[in-house]
């Protein structure tokens, strides 16, 4: 997996022990890597099987589960944990509420664990049966997962969601971020505020992590932060370009086709300008739906 060898032999292991180290179970479209003494990352099919990537710490006595994903992953999850470990479930952290992400967690709230969330999700949960323990956080909190010290950011206002929470064990200096860092292709607008989020990616990349797991891709170096702050840059230029262009202003909060905006995004792309060129390089296949994304989002907020 990228970045997987490189940050072992950083920790001191040896060339051969890191060849050694290979995919521990591989499944219905899922695959899980040890990336770190205490950590492993279970490697998702978001396109075919809607699944986002989960992320297990293992902890002195209990393992902790960052994004249960939908139903179906937690309880394939459930089945992994019993076969990778033999140590229980003791606690879950969401990084935000999408289905893809937390639509699984109702199936480990009837076990004794501890959930942690943004402050904002604790009353989605309320009204559930459960045996669970559901805490909010509020900014940063610590905890100490038996020996493992980890880091909880929730960002506050809205980013890629209105509930981002990271995740960051430090002594391996790997953060957990959902959706709020993922491969360009795998961003998603429909809930975001593109100017905050790229300023928390320009205020997250002044910590000291080295690598990130994220939501939906593989693993990244951590300095993508800097990088997808520039990008969400581009692409708001991009939309504002194409909506100041083409759009009159009695219709600004409007809603516009898919059609209209389809066109526009279509237009822009096949044009020669820098921003097109950013744009198709790293959104691939999905530099349309991307911008598309952008302008509708931006359109109907009258944001230009």
């Amino acid at each position: 997996m990228k970045f997987k060898a490189e940050y072992l032999l950083a920790k001191g292991l040896s060339e051969a022990a890191v060849r050694k180290l290979e995919c521990l179970y591989k499944g219905d479209m899922v695959e899980i890597y040890q990336v770190a003494p205490t950590i492993y990352f279970r490697k998702a099919d978001l396109k075919v099987r809607g699944q986002c990537n989960s992320i297990f710490i293992e902890g002195n006595n209990s393992i902790a589960l960052v994004d249960p994903s939908t139903q179906e992953a937690a309880h394939e999850i459930s089945t992994e944990l019993a076969l990778l470990f033999k140590k229980p479930l003791g606690y879950v952290f969401l990084t935000h509420a999408h289905k893809d992400h937390a639509a699984g967690l109702p199936v480990f709230l009837d076990k004794q664990v501890v959930v942690f969330c943004s402050n904002k999700l604790v009353k989605e949960y309320a009204s559930m049966e459960k045996k669970a323990t559901i805490v909010g956080i509020e900014n940063k909190a610590g905890i100490d997962l038996g020996g493992v010290s980890i880091e909880l950011l929730v960002l506050g206002d809205t980013a890629h969601s209105p509930w981002d929470m990271l995740i960051g064990v430090q002594e391996e200096k790997i953060l957990c971020t959902g959706d709020f860092v993922v491969e360009y292709p795998a961003l998603f607008f429909h809930y975001a505020y593109p100017e905050q989020w790229e300023t928390h990616l320009r205020e997250l990349s002044q910590y000291s992590y080295e690598f990130i797991l994220p939501g939906h891709g593989g693993m990244m170096p951590f300095s993508v932060t800097g990088e997808l702050a520039d990008y969400l840059r581009t692409l708001r230029f991009a939309a504002r370009y194409c909506l100041d262009s083409s759009v009159p202003g009695e219709k600004a909060g409007i809603d516009l086709s898919y059609e209209e905006l389809s066109e526009m995004a279509c237009d822009f792309l096949a044009g020669s300008t820098l921003e097109a060129g950013i744009i198709k390089e790293k959104a691939g296949g999905d530099a349309m739906r991307e911008l598309r994304m952008m302008m509708r989002l931006l359109h109907f907020r009258g944001i230009f």
